[in-house]
């Protein structure tokens, strides 16, 4: 909702929604008219109230999430210092993001998940958001951990996991665009590495005319 119960505009007026962001969560409608600038601020935002909070799975488990702002200091969110080329640039907006997963058996805790964001990226001419150069999860139930690297320049493959039992390589094929702004990237090896055996394990695949896997070859 605006400031303002309602808003007298001329039909020569031109709104110009902008990226204009503050600690409160709020953006702001910028209004240009015949040379006068004018700012409209928001005072409410409702998209957190449509954020799912709460549910009891098929298995009586009751699952509890927790929500913080992109734009708060709040230790979820942390933007990237890489320097972006047009059309893509860093993301600053006042995005929910998923910050807490409880799940619990009763009173019991059974799983308590913790999510950290890095390098929020969109594309300015067509594609929008296109994901986190990095992304962070950990139980600290059971101190799984699981972390990974994405190429949010090509359609935000997954380049590389970690997790407390092993490190995964991924390499792609396909990531450029063509002339007909199609990008189709496709999974053609990855190295994993265990860190409780130090076993280096490479994998290759082969696919037909269509994308579809037709070989997988793995090697120690």
């Amino acid at each position: 909702s605006i400031v303002k119960d309602s808003l007298l505009a001329s039909h020569k007026l031109s709104l110009l929604p902008i990226n204009v962001c503050n600690p409160y969560r709020m953006s702001h409608l910028i209004s240009i008219e015949k040379g006068d600038v004018s700012c409209y601020s928001f005072t409410n935002n409702s998209v957190k109230s449509n954020l799912l909070t709460n549910f009891i799975d098929s298995y009586g488990l009751k699952h509890t999430n927790r929500y913080c702002n992109l734009i708060e200091d709040n230790g979820t969110y942390l933007p990237s210092a890489a320097k972006r080329a047009y059309p893509y640039c860093n993301l600053t907006a006042p995005l929910f993001l998923l910050s807490v997963n409880n799940v619990y058996d009763g009173s019991k805790p059974v799983r308590e998940i913790g999510y950290l964001y890095k390098g929020a990226v969109i594309h300015r001419t067509g594609l929008g958001f296109v994901g986190f150069e990095t992304t962070y999860a950990e139980d600290v139930v059971t101190h799984a951990f699981t972390r990974e690297f994405h190429d949010v320049e090509r359609l935000g493959i997954t380049t590389r996991t970690e997790t407390r039992d092993s490190d995964v390589d991924m390499y792609y094929v396909n990531t450029n665009f063509t002339a007909s702004k199609t990008c189709n990237p496709v999974l053609t090896r990855s190295v994993e590495i265990n860190k409780l055996t130090g076993v280096k394990q490479e994998t290759r695949l082969s696919y037909d005319a269509f994308n579809n896997p037709t070989r997988q070859c793995t090697a120690f």
